[in-house]
């Protein structure tokens, strides 16, 4: 055992001892691993393997004789020669149950042989709780979480998930509390939730992670919630080349979220994701009556790849619903693309509240005449039946037939929002309303004031100053450095200090910050970035 693990040890049983409604351990070592092979319960070799150990920590004795010491912990380490342990298929998983609290140490890779089915590597039981620090997972395959099923509560502070196959969670399967934390999941797959399931009234925190290249041929190509979850909380993460890959069903390519429960995601990247399936949302997916919100985060360069008419949202798709609410936050869209809705879809009946954000460069392809009749609408955002109020928000040069749509009942508010279309382009189209709540405009387009806010006049030369970029980076194996563009008022120009002072410094709308989170001023400009 390293003398750092054998540090931390020590300092969490000084933790546990200091909260006095935790039961006293009888002992502060860990029990030693030394084996890197598999044993059947009841199979004395004088070699502790992890299953043995699992097997003594689960049940606060020396259950099996191979494992020496500890017995009465439920800390698990390995001897400093064991960096990979070989689970035998045959075995079946590891079970922590018994309402067990098992905390396992790395470094270490824990494998099963490529190719295995029918077998996980962890079944963690309700009531119980199982601590994975600084572990790789690698290989299995099941019905429900190709790696871990997790009936109680799973926590994983660094390490990885990799290479996981199931039918719900490609990785894992969560039916109770989650935590995980600088862990990188990859190349996992799953007919729903190709790295991550969560189901019933879970509640879960993903932070510093990553998900790169996970897989599902239904919904959620990295992470699905389903049947009414409870809370999901995404923060510094980066989901990255995931895809929901099926002509008949896929949808989410990075994340699919269904029921009543609540999701924010923060400070995060969805960048390079892809949905092939009838309902489309490349980046996102929200189904009807969800509730998200989406501070400081990156949509970029995400694809709906569908010939289907339904298929929409290349940023993310909400579905509606009378319940349902978005509110996005000094974020940004670039390069998603869809038939409609390059940047983003709203649907019949919720509500939509942007703000302090940028879309720009997304497209919505024309392609898909005469399949979907408005094909091209909405390079930045489709609004169907929804309500959708910007606030300090910069739309320009989106390609398509039009940048913002309004579709049926659908009703655009602005204020202090500027939407500036490329030649050629209409700022707004579709049958909804547009409202000029306060201080909005848009640039001259071929139906003149198309979204029905104030014509400038003036070139864009004279309007804005950049591009420029805000470099940001999310956290997680490994770090990816992402760019975004924004694009500042040009000083003295209409934008410059036309903004309704209200709206800015309101905290319930805008709060006094742009973008970037830097003060507005008194006098505020109009978009999303306040210029000198």
């Amino acid at each position: 055992m390293s003398k750092l693990t054998q540090s931390w040890i020590s300092a969490r049983c000084l933790a546990l001892a200091a909260i006095v409604s935790f039961a006293p351990r009888a002992a502060c070592a860990a029990i030693t691993v030394d084996s890197a092979g598999d044993d059947a319960p009841g199979a004395p070799n004088k070699q502790c393997t992890l299953r043995e150990a699992v097997t003594n920590a689960v049940d606060h004795a020396q259950t099996e004789p191979d494992c020496t010491t500890g017995g009465t912990t439920t800390d698990i380490a390995f001897d400093s020669h064991v960096a990979v342990v070989n689970l035998d298929p045959k075995l079946g998983p590891l079970q922590v149950g018994l309402d067990s609290d098992v905390v396992i140490h790395g470094p270490v890779t824990v494998t099963l042989p490529p190719g295995v089915t029918g077998v996980s590597q962890f079944f963690v039981d309700a009531g119980s709780r199982l601590e994975l620090d600084d572990v790789v997972l690698e290989n299995g395959n099941a019905v429900e979480g190709g790696l871990i099923r997790a009936d109680g509560e799973i926590v994983m502070h660094g390490g990885a998930a990799r290479l996981g196959h199931a039918t719900l969670g490609g990785a894992i399967a969560v039916r109770d509390r989650a935590t995980f934390s600088g862990v990188e999941f990859s190349a996992n797959t799953a007919r729903t939730g190709g790295a991550i399931e969560i189901d019933s009234t879970a509640d879960v925190l993903i932070e510093d992670s990553q998900f790169f290249a996970n897989g599902a041929t239904d919904t959620g190509g990295a992470v699905s919630a389903v049947n009414g979850f409870g809370h999901l909380t995404i923060w510094r993460t980066s989901f990255i080349a995931n895809r929901a890959d099926s002509p008949l069903t896929g949808s989410g390519g990075a994340l699919s979220i269904a029921g009543h429960g609540t999701v924010r995601i923060e400070d995060s990247i969805i960048n390079r994701n892809v949905s092939t399936g009838p309902l489309g949302g490349a980046g996102a997916e929200f189904g009807v009556n969800a509730r998200a919100q989406i501070v400081n985060t990156e949509f970029r360069d995400n694809q709906v790849e569908s010939l289907k008419p339904t298929a929409v949202g290349g940023g993310f798709a909400h579905r509606g619903g009378a319940l349902g609410s978005i509110d996005v936050a000094r974020s940004n869209f670039s390069g998603n693309i869809a038939w409609v809705g390059g940047g983003a879809f709203v649907g019949p009946g919720s509500l939509l509240t942007i703000e302090n954000t940028t879309l720009t460069g997304n497209f919505a392809d024309p392609a898909g005449l005469p399949a979907r009749p408005d094909s091209g609408s909405g390079a930045a955002l489709y609004a169907d039946s929804a309500a959708v109020e910007f606030r300090n928000v910069t739309v320009k040069d989106n390609a398509g037939v039009s940048q913002l749509s309004a579709h049926n009942a659908a009703e655009l508010r602005f204020a202090n929002t500027v939407a500036w279309a490329p030649q050629g382009v209409l700022n707004c189209d579709g049958q909804g309303a547009r409202v000029n709540l306060t201080s909005s405009m848009q640039s001259p387009d071929a139906a003149g004031a198309s979204c029905s806010l104030a014509v400038i006049a003036s070139p864009a030369s004279a309007v804005f100053d950049g591009p420029s970029t805000i470099f940001t980076s999310a956290a997680g194996p490994p770090m990816v450095a992402v760019s975004h563009e924004i694009w500042s008022p040009k000083s003295g120009g209409p934008l410059s200090k036309s903004g309704d002072k209200t709206t800015c410094s309101d905290p319930a709308l805008v709060g006094g910050i742009d973008e970037r989170e830097l003060p507005r001023a008194v006098a505020c400009d109009v978009g999303a970035i306040e210029g000198p």
